[in-house]
């Protein structure tokens, strides 16, 4: 496996929300603050605790119950619970996810793909068409011949 960069974590630091802290208490904007810091150091803490298979550690969440307004009765339905995971195992997963989605994205998705694609959108896939009916136009290619004797134009 490739290891993972300092621009990577960057990333993934900033998509972050900077106000929930998990168990340890460490909020997202002390985590950004601290990789400001020392980027290599916290790249470095990645790498190792990817390779030791650390992220497990990461997964334990600070509950916090809260009632449920719609609910008048004291059971336990009453009450939902907010999970705070520790920043280190958010920002460990998007990394993962940024990764799995270039991996499919390379390795599965067509280049015609739009739907669901980052940076792309039906207007994308619109020009695309434009694009290829214009080419046509100009050649006398595919389209050019159906219409030319067609009766709707």
């Amino acid at each position: 496996m490739t290891e993972f960069t300092s621009a990577g974590i960057r990333n993934a630091v900033e998509s972050i929300n900077k106000k929930a802290p998990g168990k340890d208490d460490i909020t997202g904007e002390i985590f950004k603050q601290a990789f400001e810091t020392f980027p290599k150091y916290t790249t470095a803490m990645y790498n190792e605790c990817f390779g030791m298979e650390f992220f497990q550690r990461w997964k334990h969440a600070k509950l916090i119950p809260t009632v449920k307004h719609d609910k008048e009765n004291s059971e336990v339905t009453k009450f939902r619970t907010i999970n705070l995971l520790n920043i280190e195992g958010k920002i460990m997963e998007k990394i993962l996810i940024t990764r799995i989605k270039y991996w499919a994205y390379i390795n599965f998705l067509n280049n015609n793909q739009y739907g669901f694609t980052p940076q792309r959108s039906t207007i994308d896939a619109t020009m695309a068409i434009k694009n290829i009916v214009d080419e046509d136009l100009k050649t006398g290619g595919y389209y050019t011949r159906k219409f030319r004797h067609s009766n709707r134009f």
